[in-house]
């Protein structure tokens, strides 16, 4: 994660989202990687692939783990 934000903010937007697209398969739902991969489509220009991303983000997210571990319930 870290070499992907160095990537980033170094304006090395293609490599830094081919290393989060690694990372997302290897860690799906990963608060993390979902937020510095909508930052690096954001900063990319390519406004409708970033509203798609989080568009798919949206729909994929489950709180079941959140419910499971007592949390949500705790955040309301």
């Amino acid at each position: 994660m870290n070499f992907a934000k160095i990537q980033l903010n170094q304006g090395k937007i293609n490599e830094a989202l081919q290393l989060l697209d690694i990372l997302e398969e290897s860690h799906p739902g990963d608060e993390n990687v979902i937020r510095v991969k909508g930052q690096a489509l954001y900063w990319s220009k390519d406004f409708q692939s970033t509203k798609s991303y989080f568009k798919k983000i949206n729909s994929n997210l489950s709180f079941t783990s959140m419910d499971q571990a007592g949390l949500w319930q705790n955040s309301l």
